[in-house]
């Protein structure tokens, strides 16, 4: 099973919420000029007399659209046509400034690896393919597998809960709100069966228990059958051979992401030594010959609602930019912090100044010690 524990079922407590899937992207149908002059409609794409690359056709058919080797078409989850406007708009890079894209999705993309140029508005992939960036259909793929991967922990997670009770009776109230939570916490994961059921005054547990099993079964058999297409992900992971395990993503995506994180380790050490909490905390992370090893230290713009949040995927720490700033700025006049927020406004910008001044190191992990301490117990 994949893990992608950025999720809201093992999210520490500052950690974001899951991805909520979104269909592909709607397109407005255009003109292309023919030979005359005039121009004609949007024709539909034809696969057999342009072809498409296999990455691509994979993405499509996880989003539901089928090839249809008779006519050459490519048809959408609703059975219409893919026009040509439609799939060269998919080919072309997302930008983040002008499309919607969530606050935790933004999470998701930089827990396995991506970044966000806030200058142009595009994402990069993962190291060390820097020089490409995700396009629109990519973004719709991760889109779709943050969802299937959401959908089979909520379904095993809850016919695992559901057991625990007496199958022949209704299932207490507590119980009840636990699981309707549950299901909540990513739309469309259940069978509108199941909906139904959990909608119930206070349904039998068994059944509800046995429908919540079939859903899971019935997701796990998707899983396990569309691993083609999943394993690898094109756009986003490194293309594996048969029957190897998936790498970790990548936690640095360069030279300077890499050198704040031996920066702020160091700091993080010199002011958890200052107590005895913080050296028992310390002490777990001792590596051979006694010395400390701190997971990789990441300041990005993650989900507003997240101070921090450990990555389970690569096993580093992401502070969120936001919360630094707000750290290395407090007490401050009020025109020289103005003046810090408007000059720090990329992480980029950010690790440059927190590398040039270790003070600013120091007064952020003043500000926020508990916060990385409860952070580091996730590690």
């Amino acid at each position: 099973m994949p893990v992608l524990l950025l999720l809201f079922l093992s999210s520490p407590s500052w950690a974001t919420a899951s991805a909520v899937p979104r269909g592909p992207v709607p397109v407005k149908a255009e003109a292309f000029p023919g030979r005359s002059g005039r121009e004609l409609p949007d024709p539909p794409y034809n696969f057999k007399k342009r072809p498409v690359p296999a990455e691509v056709r994979s993405a499509l058919e996880l989003l539901g659209h089928r090839f249809d080797e008779k006519s050459g078409l490519i048809l959408g989850p609703e059975g219409a046509p893919l026009s040509v406007g439609q799939y060269e708009a998919f080919q072309q890079p997302f930008n983040f400034k002008k499309g919607l894209i969530k606050a935790s999705e933004r999470s998701d993309l930089i827990a396995y690896g991506y970044r966000f140029d806030e200058e142009n508005g595009q994402i990069s992939l993962p190291a060390p393919r820097q020089n490409q960036h995700l396009t629109r259909l990519a973004l719709e793929e991760f889109r779709r597998y943050i969802f299937l991967l959401n959908r089979q922990l909520i379904l095993e997670r809850l016919q695992n809960f559901l057991a625990q009770y007496d199958p022949n009776k209704p299932l207490p109230f507590a119980a009840l709100d636990q699981a309707r939570a549950l299901a909540r916490a990513q739309k469309g994961a259940l069978p509108p069966a199941l909906e139904q059921a959990l909608a119930g005054a206070q349904p039998i547990a068994g059944p509800l228990r046995a429908a919540a099993f079939e859903a899971y079964l019935a997701s796990t058999r998707y899983w396990d059958g569309a691993q083609d297409k999943l394993r690898n992900l094109p756009y986003s992971m490194p293309v594996m051979p048969e029957g190897a395990p998936r790498p970790a993503p990548p936690v640095f995506y360069d030279d300077l992401e890499r050198a704040l994180s031996a920066a702020l380790g160091e700091a993080a050490i010199a002011h958890l030594s200052q107590n005895k909490e913080g050296l028992a905390l310390l002490s777990r992370f001792k590596g051979a010959g006694g010395k400390i090893q701190l997971p990789p230290f990441l300041i990005l713009k993650i989900d507003p609602l997240a101070g921090a949040t450990y990555n389970y995927a690569n096993k580093s720490m992401i502070f969120n930019m936001e919360y630094v700033l707000n750290g290395i700025t407090a007490g401050l006049p009020d025109e020289e912090r103005q003046r810090l927020r408007r000059e720090l406004d990329t992480p980029a910008k950010l690790a440059r100044h927190l590398l040039e001044h270790p003070e600013a190191r120091q007064a952020f992990f003043k500000r926020y010690d508990a916060q990385i301490m409860h952070e580091l117990t996730h590690a």
